[in-house]
């Protein structure tokens, strides 16, 4: 029977750890779930993520599996196997790590997760463990690039523009805020976007107004690693 010892997330060797394992524990076709590579990236960089993640370790130190409990209580997690008992202390660490970070008001919150609904072995696991499936879904789209894409049509007085660079990075920030009626995403989480080794600024966009004022912002990533896995 294994064994394992966990300890708190410590540094850029972790990262790099963890990253491996995702792409060591899951299939071609699960590589773009969330958190992907891109998004482990960003999430540990913010100063509150690697406070809220924990590594679980082989007897002889290899990475068995990490997990992460993020700013809006989802436990995220990746094992090299889905072994019960380890799950079991993943998730028991998931529901410590929540209770120890919010109010006695606060204490109807659940701890949530999620998996593709073709992850049957996933789903399953997370049902012996308590988690009670709900009605949400989050939908995943693709767009082919074998046929061409038509040249945007903007609204008269609208441009389009690469962001230039950090110093128009907290503008962008009161623009998703306000776009999303949430100050959730905060200048710490738009830098750690635009400081991971893909971020490419040429596809990182945003509509300036007739006024002058950023309108919209669309910001686009390309991962090389996880493509190179996939074809």
């Amino acid at each position: 029977k294994m064994t394992f010892h966990s300890r708190p997330y410590a540094n850029a060797a972790d990262l790099q750890a963890i990253i491996d394992l995702l792409y060591a524990a899951r299939p071609a076709n699960r590589l773009g779930d969330y958190p992907s590579e891109i998004d482990l990236r960003e999430m540990l960089a913010t100063e509150r993520q690697p406070q809220h993640t924990r590594l679980w370790l082989t007897p002889d130190g290899s990475l068995a599996a990490f997990a992460l409990v993020d700013a809006f209580n989802n436990l995220w997690l990746e094992m090299t196997a889905n072994d019960d008992e380890l799950a079991e202390q993943i998730i028991r660490w998931g529901v410590q790590d929540l209770r120890a970070s919010v109010s006695e008001a606060d204490s109807t919150l659940t701890l949530d997760t999620n998996c593709g609904d073709d992850n049957a072995e996933r789903l399953a696991l997370l049902k012996r463990h308590g988690f009670v499936e709900q009605p949400v879904r989050k939908l995943h789209m693709t767009r082919s690039l074998d046929e061409p894409i038509p040249e945007p049509e903007w609204p008269d007085g609208f441009t389009v523009r690469p962001i230039a660079g950090e110093g128009e990075a907290k503008q962008v920030t009161a623009l998703h805020q306000a776009a999303f009626g949430t100050d959730n995403f905060t200048l710490e989480d738009r830098l750690a976007i635009m400081r991971t080794p893909d971020y490419d600024p040429t596809l990182d966009l945003i509509v300036i107004a007739p006024t002058g004022d950023f309108a919209g912002y669309c910001t686009c990533q390309i991962n090389a690693a996880e493509n190179a896995r996939t074809g």
